[in-house]
């Protein structure tokens, strides 16, 4: 059988990834599913349209503190401020009750959020830090809820992590993305560049998208429904990252056996946004797992995610991080619930483990037109 497992449980699977064992082969594969779609009455262009960004802003004293805002999404957002001698970090996760905010995994100056509504806060009084200064993370957990963002300790106190640098590296490399040719992106639809094929699997794209998106009018809400549903329903190849081919990436493979690796990720959102008219730019670049850019011993690896223009500004999504699926060994392990952290998360955010250093667009569809 497909083990199918809650958020509660990732961790601790993800980490034992080559030793959980207990699944069917890769004969059995998970069949597609739509999640529940959430309305964002607010779902829109820019933070401050946000009803629930707003309430969280409303109360800010004259003088900005330093702060930082990981989504702009009203649904899933954190607001950390960092003032003298303490963190206050409000927000919204829908779907989820934040039970604890505090700092490293060794739980120091641990906070009970106070909830109002849909919106909480916990302020973390540290007074004089009892830290050594340097990079530190910053949890809040809670029922279906764990995430954590990187601050820095300097001076006896927390401040932003300094990611300016890699915020504008990234805006270098998606400034100006080059269109790839329709053969290149042939190859991305199948492996083998079969017309026939080609025009089955964007069918099925379509099909599916259009499937997600019923009853959604709002580009904003179609990419957050898409980028869900990929990440609801695709698994990491864990058997195949250290032999990846044009087969591991291209549509035909995903869409028949539901599992890829982070450029695969990337190539469905794109496409299946495409069947919208969303434009999709996708990038690729170095991420850091488990650290921060700001810390001069982090080592990125080759990753790859993409942003979709709407409303005017850049939404990025990282559909392969926010899916806690995977394929190793044969086997399959799926999640009931996966995060939100990189949808419409801001660059500030972002940056603290993504840098990107290439970007690309591609026509699916006339594509496959140029193939007749």
């Amino acid at each position: 059988m497909n083990v199918i497992l809650s958020r509660s449980a990732a961790a601790a699977a993800l980490s034992a990834v080559l030793l959980y064992s207990g699944c069917k082969g890769a004969d059995s594969v998970p069949p597609f599913s739509i999640p529940e779609n959430t309305d964002a009455s607010a779902a829109v262009g820019t933070p401050k349209e946000s009803a629930a960004t707003a309430d969280v802003e409303a109360d800010e004293p004259a003088e900005q503190l330093p702060c930082l805002l990981t989504s702009y999404d009203p649904r899933h957002f954190f607001r950390i401020e960092f003032g003298e001698g303490s963190l206050e970090v409000c927000g919204v996760y829908d779907g989820a009750v934040a039970q604890r905010v505090y700092l490293t995994d060794e739980v120091k100056y641990p906070a009970v959020p106070e909830y109002d509504g849909d919106t909480f806060c916990a302020v973390l009084d540290y007074g004089e830090l009892s830290m050594a200064d340097g990079l530190v993370e910053l949890f809040i957990e809670g029922n279906e809820l764990s995430e954590s963002f990187w601050v820095a300790v300097k001076d006896g106190s927390v401040l932003p992590a300094d990611t300016e640098s890699f915020i504008e590296a990234t805006e270098k490399a998606v400034s100006a993305p080059r269109e790839l040719p329709a053969e290149g992106t042939q190859t991305y639809i199948d492996h083998k560049r079969d017309t026939e094929r080609m025009k089955s699997v964007l069918e099925q794209v379509r099909s599916i998208s259009d499937e997600v998106c019923a009853g959604l009018s709002d580009d904003y809400e179609k990419f957050h429904a898409l980028s869900r549903w990929v990440s609801a329903n695709i698994a990491y190849d864990y058997d195949a990252r250290e032999n990846v081919t044009d087969e591991t990436l291209c549509l035909s493979h995903v869409l028949e056996k539901h599992r890829t690796v982070c450029g695969g990720y990337a190539n469905l959102l794109a496409a299946l946004c495409a069947a919208q008219n969303i434009p999709c730019t996708l990038v690729r670049g170095e991420a850091s797992p488990g650290k921060c850019f700001a810390d001069p011993l982090s080592k990125g690896a080759y990753h790859e995610w993409l942003f979709a223009e709407i409303n005017g500004r850049r939404v990025w999504a990282d559909a392969v991080w926010n899916s806690q699926n995977y394929y190793a060994r044969g086997e399959y392990y799926m999640y009931e619930s996966n995060c939100e952290k990189y949808f419409d998360i801001t660059p500030e955010a972002l940056s603290q483990d993504h840098i990107a250093h290439f970007s690309e667009t591609r026509d699916y569809f006339s594509a496959v037109a140029a193939s007749d």
